[in-house]
């Protein structure tokens, strides 16, 4: 049998090629045709919806802030800098993400020898959210620390925007014990307790893939009318109600819990802080998120701001950040924990 030419082989392909194409764009057409007379269940994200804690999500991975992380789900992108429209949030000093996505200076992940680390981890709260970056109580408690100690301390500000208790244990197992901290505060609660919605309808530690704002770029199907038209046809209501929480309040305890084991087992103390919101603007009264536990090693930020009665709310911005005030005074009540568990000790006069 005589082979064929290449040049028949390769108008025979060409031919196969342009049949394919042809059936694609009238399925296309057809499709699109579909698609303009029938309503489907496509989801529609609408960046101006602010009724769920996911819009922000959702807004800071569409603004840069954050890259998605297989391990906490998302973390804050290094180097990041905001523009002179986020210095509302961010004080007037604006917000500087240094090279290892958090907000405090430059350090090498290696920790110097005659250093001394703590370790922030937090949600926006900690993070600093409306002060500038020297008022947030990380940046104090550094500067407390050497005044009161005589020793160089270094206090790394791992805190996110939107972290829960278990994106706290998952940053310090994958990322945040590279970074040798002799003691790890643990500010994070207030997060867990947000409610799950559509567009991130699962517990945090059975998240198992990037929600659809959360990826960076647009799927090349999304501009295809069939696949939009099957998508459409397959997918559930978008109206049925999604309930629970982000982190129930057995993982929640589950995961205070493991990280407390983790420091053990790397020789690192961890100082639990208690959460409250205040009836900002209402009562002015604090609320503790939740039951406190008799933990020895527990920094009581809910009991120092109930102190203040109705006047608690002075000290806050909205109900979970504290002002510039209020972050100070977290700061000090950290260096008397600290002292009171000797973990830390007093220059001498």
């Amino acid at each position: 049998m005589t082979a064929q030419p290449p040049s028949s082989r390769g108008r025979k392909l060409a031919a196969i090629v342009l049949a394919n194409t042809m059936v694609w764009i009238v399925l296309e057409l057809v499709c699109f045709g579909i698609l303009s007379l029938i309503q489907v269940n496509e989801v529609v994200h609408d960046p101006n919806d602010t009724d769920h804690w996911a819009a922000h999500a959702k807004g800071s991975f569409l603004g840069g802030l954050y890259q998605w992380d297989e391990h906490c789900l998302w973390r804050m992108q290094p180097h990041y800098v905001g523009d002179e429209s986020e210095q509302r949030f961010w004080g007037k000093t604006g917000l500087r993400v240094n090279e290892h996505g958090m907000r405090s200076p430059s350090v090498p992940r290696t920790k110097p020898s005659h250093v001394r680390r703590v370790m922030v981890l937090g949600g926006s709260h900690p993070m600093g959210m409306y002060v500038n970056e020297d008022e947030v109580y990380s940046a104090v408690l550094e500067r407390l620390l050497r005044k009161h100690t005589g020793e160089e301390w270094q206090v790394l500000n791992a805190s996110v925007p939107g972290h829960t208790s278990f994106q706290g244990l998952q940053y310090l197992t994958h990322h945040g014990l590279a970074f040798e901290p002799d003691i790890v505060i643990h500010d994070l609660g207030v997060n867990d307790t947000l409610p799950l919605n559509k567009d991130f309808p699962k517990p945090d530690h059975e998240v198992d893939q990037p929600p659809e704002w959360a990826v960076d770029t647009r799927s090349a199907l999304e501009y295809s009318a069939v696949y939009r038209l099957i998508r459409g046809l397959v997918q559930t209501s978008t109206d049925v109600d999604v309930a629970g929480q982000r982190v129930p309040l057995e993982q929640h305890t589950k995961n205070v819990e493991s990280l407390l084991s983790l420091g053990k087992q790397h020789n690192v103390q961890v100082l639990l802080l208690s959460q409250l919101s205040v009836s900002h603007g209402q009562s002015g009264l604090v609320q503790c998120v939740f039951p406190e536990k008799d933990h020895n090693a527990m920094a009581d930020i809910c009991g120092l701001f109930s102190s203040h009665g109705n006047k608690a709310g002075d000290f806050f911005v909205d109900p979970v950040h504290a002002n510039a005030e209020g972050h100070a005074m977290i700061a000090q009540t950290i260096v008397d924990k600290l002292m009171a568990l000797q973990w830390i000790t007093a220059a001498s006069p």
